[in-house]
């Protein structure tokens, strides 16, 4: 799963074939030949080729590796000896299904729910509005896009801090989590300007905060942390926190959503809210992204490549021992065994899909919006003309004059 941290797909298929071929020591009779072969010879063969099996089943990027099914196939005709013809057989069974592009798909749990939920279509489909729109669907829709979007994100993409740097290395190697980046920032800016795009009308500004206060709500009901938390950021973005008259008009009750949602995605403890809730709740999920990406980095960071002794004044270990030519630096394997942890548990919330049903007026509509944000104005200056900073004395005025004293 992390071998393309340090090695890349030729390199991994070269130490295996040097594996599967080991010697037998030097000075060994005939008779201790033939129990090395039984006792350790067969059995690296046989460790060798399920290395490969769950390489080509799990772990291979038909895109990135497809050169290598070649030589597989190629070592797999050559002079195997009978012991271990069975499992070779089925090696090349799977290096035909790589070949013809089937049968290799990532195993997807099947819930007992066999039908969707009826979809809430809104009243006027031609002439569409966001507060048109019931909440729960909006959620459904919004889950639809970010969900295909989180299952094609691939081990590798998760490995090195791929999704940063350089920005046509981060397209490249971390193309889908790039994508995700970009959704949440999407989202949290098409909240800020669509409540900023209320103008001068207080109550449709409060009625549009509540609106995704409760699209938030939803989303976190049907386990989709992700869009949440974009919908969140936008509601808590600088320019909409400010807006002193909007809140006072938004009710209560939607506040207390609002709170409990700022909660569950509170940063406190290392996000210790989030993560009570993400292990009590059922699959399917979309969860926080940022979360993962945040202890990827840690890892990263935190932890050297390859091992150094410590009681050599950091001196480089290598395989084998003592450096030399030939001798490799040893890989940091419990760096990679974090990583897996981490990614294992990305890969156990896609094998799971939503069953929503697609409502094209609804998801059209919003992947324009959503797209229209990236050249939307500067918030902050919009925020300010539609309630501008005000004095004590002013704001006392009119806190008097909208209550009916004056």
């Amino acid at each position: 799963m992390t071998y393309t941290s340090f090695a890349t797909a030729g390199e991994v298929f070269d130490l295996l074939i040097h594996r599967f071929h080991l010697l037998a020591p030097e000075g060994l009779s005939e008779s201790d030949i033939t129990m090395w072969r039984e006792k350790k010879q067969m059995v690296v063969q046989l460790r060798v080729i399920n290395v490969m099996k769950s390489w080509l089943e799990h772990h291979f990027d038909d895109t990135r590796d497809d050169y290598i099914l070649s030589r597989i196939r190629q070592f797999a005709d050559s002079d195997i000896p009978m012991t271990i013809v069975g499992p070779v057989r089925y090696l090349k069974k799977i290096v035909e299904r790589r070949e013809s592009k089937g049968g290799l798909e990532p195993k997807r749990i099947i819930t007992a729910q066999n039908f969707p939920p009826q979809p809430i279509l809104p009243k006027n489909s031609k002439k569409l509005k966001l507060l048109d729109i019931d909440p729960l669907e909006m959620a459904r829709q919004l889950t639809i896009i970010e969900s295909y979007t989180f299952n094609r994100i691939k081990p590798d993409e998760c490995l090195n801090k791929n999704w940063s740097g350089p920005e046509h290395l981060k397209t490249h190697k971390a193309h889908n989590i790039r994508t995700m980046i970009q959704l949440s920032n999407r989202l949290a800016a098409w909240v800020t300007h669509s409540i900023l795009g209320m103008k001068d009308d207080v109550k449709k500004r409060a009625s549009m905060i509540k609106w995704f206060i409760y699209v938030a709500e939803r989303c976190r009901s049907l386990n989709n942390f992700s869009t949440m938390a974009g919908i969140i950021a936008g509601i808590n973005s600088p320019p909409i926190r400010r807006l002193k008259r909007t809140w006072d008009q938004v009710s209560q009750k939607a506040l207390n959503i609002h709170q409990s949602l700022d909660t569950t995605i509170d940063s406190t403890k290392n996000f210790a809210n989030y993560k009570q809730l993400l292990r009590n709740i059922n699959p399917p999920c979309v969860p926080f992204l940022g979360v993962y990406l945040t202890y990827l980095t840690f890892i990263t960071d935190g932890n050297p490549d390859f091992l150094k002794d410590a009681e050599r004044g950091g001196q480089q270990l290598t395989s084998p021992p003592g450096g030399g030519s030939g001798s490799l630096p040893l890989v940091n394997f419990a760096k990679r065994q974090m990583a897996a942890d981490l990614i294992s548990e990305i890969q156990q919330y896609q094998a799971t899909p939503y069953n929503f049903t697609p409502i094209p007026q609804i998801s059209k509509f919003v992947t324009q919006q959503l797209e229209e944000s990236d050249h939307a104005p500067d918030a902050f200056p919009i925020s300010l003309r539609i309630e501008p900073r005000e004095k004590d004395d002013e704001k006392m005025a009119r806190m008097l004059s909208e209550s009916g004293f004056f």
